[in-house]
């Protein structure tokens, strides 16, 4: 009896093929729905450090190590599509930050300028781990996306990246950051 080699692989082929087809459907769908679906798993905060920091709604929490927080459009990461980024440094408190906006304004605002970025706003954003001091930069490559920076000398540094149409969420973010 003769086996031919050349139908099965035909037939591997058509399942692999099949198989990477059936999981970028679910990642194109799938990635509009992690945010719904990680808040009826998992609640509307995470602990970093010593710090409760709300989840926006529409992004979920990814911990490699460190908490980032995701949200994805309908068709992300395939394609060039809509997303946002948020994440986080937790450290100890940094008295030597106190009352120095000027000073941390300054930093922020070189190292992003001299990386390419360009400043659009200021903000200062009153919480329960104090006030926290906020820039968003524009993006020279992309018109629609910008980059957040907001620092706080007792609480913790938040970064966001991504489109525009996200970004109000690192807002709400900084202002509702407690102490455990």
């Amino acid at each position: 009896m003769h086996i031919d080699n050349s139908k099965i692989v035909r037939c591997l082929r058509q399942n692999l093929i099949s198989g990477v087809i059936a999981v970028a459907a679910t990642l194109f769908v799938a990635s509009n729905l992690m945010g719904y679906i990680w808040h009826l798993r998992n609640g509307d905060t995470v602990v970093v450090s010593r710090w409760r920091i709300p989840v926006p709604k529409g992004y979920w929490a990814f911990n490699t190590g460190e908490h980032t927080f995701w949200n994805l459009s309908f068709g992300a990461p395939f394609f060039h599509e809509n997303y946002g980024f948020i994440s986080f440094y937790a450290d100890e408190p940094r008295k030597d930050l106190t009352n120095t906006q000027q000073r941390l304004e300054h930093c922020i605002v070189k190292t992003a300028t001299d990386s390419g970025l360009r400043l659009q706003e200021r903000r200062t954003i009153q919480s329960p781990s104090g006030e926290s001091f906020c820039f968003q930069f524009a993006t020279p490559s992309h018109v629609d996306q910008i980059e957040i920076r907001c620092v706080n000398a007792s609480g913790p540094w938040v970064f966001y990246s991504g489109s525009r149409r996200f970004s109000d969420a690192t807002y709400r973010v900084v202002a509702g950051i407690q102490p455990l």
